[in-house]
């Protein structure tokens, strides 16, 4: 289940709720050891204070896998709301806003269509023109939000010749004017100072709430787009920041204060076998990799290669002797084998 403070809308605001914009953040748990849930507490409230004195709210996220079954059963639907929502939602309880599919929008993009890739002359496909705005009528007088995910630097992932600048908000690539607009970035340079001002967007000038993914690193998410799913996190998987961020908007970039009271593994890890026999290592590899997590594997020798799959795939399974066997080749080290240094990112 995920856990999301605030969200990202389209509509102007929600009555005198929208006073304010709201910026959040997605906690995720798709990871072999996700972190306790009283740490995570204690350093939203360690960092919360740089939002102005707003109380924490929490937006829960449906898994995807469960949405078919939660459709189709309203005996089901109610039994998950009664154990996920209701039992927290009482006056002294948690503050809880809303549902929503899992950490996106309930729509893919392609419901979107630009003839001339302007900002204004974008709409909803002609097809389903007419059902979506049946749609976005029926969550305004619900005074439920329009969510949509806003991932920019796709642009220039998919697209080599995509200017960088404009990708990445730093406002000195080539430029668009369009009508009486001028646009130097995909979105608003500085999201969060954006945000802080409440000023919206053209049109729609009100405060926008918003929420950005994620939390935490999590080492267990598909990585179907690439590598980069596992690594969208403000803090390392281990609660560690991994760079400045002004959650103030007020220009205030720096790092964020990091969780307390985590509790390592022992130190120990999974290495290669000095005498193991590297001709025969790809299998091994290639296993140890498909459980654990090689999204940072890179710029090492074929030693160092393997003693940092078989290490991750160790860490994630516990530390379990069965962990580190692949066949003889792997051994369990208390300390660091000199021929690989970097060992210890469990």
């Amino acid at each position: 289940m995920n856990l999301v403070l605030a969200h990202c809308q389209l509509q102007g605001g929600e009555g005198a709720e929208a006073a304010v914009s709201g910026v959040g953040v997605n906690w995720g748990a798709i990871a072999s050891h996700p972190m306790e849930p009283h740490i995570v507490v204690n350093l939203l409230k360690e960092n919360v204070s740089a939002f102005s004195g707003t109380d924490i709210e929490v937006m829960v996220g449906i898994p995807n896998d469960q949405l078919k079954k939660l459709s189709k059963d309203l005996d089901h639907a109610e039994d998950w709301v009664k154990q996920n929502v209701s039992k927290h939602a009482h006056d002294e309880g948690v503050n809880i806003r809303r549902q929503n599919k899992g950490d996106h929008g309930a729509l893919n993009d392609d419901v979107y269509e630009s003839s001339f890739n302007k900002p204004s002359d974008g709409s909803f496909r002609k097809n389903i023109y007419d059902v979506m705005k049946q749609l976005v009528k029926f969550l305004d007088e619900k005074k439920s939000p329009f969510l949509v995910n806003i991932y920019s630097f796709l642009n220039l992932y998919q697209n080599e010749d995509f200017p960088k600048d404009y990708a990445f908000f730093e406002g000195h690539g080539k430029s668009t004017d369009d009508k009486n607009a001028h646009y130097t970035n995909m979105f608003y340079q500085g999201f969060l100072k954006k945000m802080a001002s409440n000023k919206g967007t053209l049109l729609h000038p009100g405060p926008v709430n918003s929420y950005l993914v994620s939390l935490f690193d999590e080492n267990m998410k598909s990585v179907a787009p690439d590598d980069f799913e596992r690594h969208w996190g403000i803090f390392h998987y281990d609660g560690k920041p991994e760079f400045p961020i002004d959650f103030s908007g007020k220009g205030e970039d720096k790092m964020p204060i990091g969780t307390k009271g985590v509790r390592y593994q022992e130190q120990k890890w999974c290495v290669l076998k000095s005498n193991a026999n590297r001709s025969e290592l790809g299998g091994y590899l290639s296993y140890a990799c498909a459980g654990g997590d090689c999204t940072s594997l890179g710029n090492l020798d074929a030693s160092g290669n393997a003693s940092y799959a078989f290490n991750q795939y160790f860490q994630i399974n516990d530390q379990s002797v069965e962990a580190c066997d692949f066949e003889g080749v792997a051994t369990i080290a208390s300390k660091e084998n000199v021929f690989f240094p970097c060992i210890n990112h469990q």
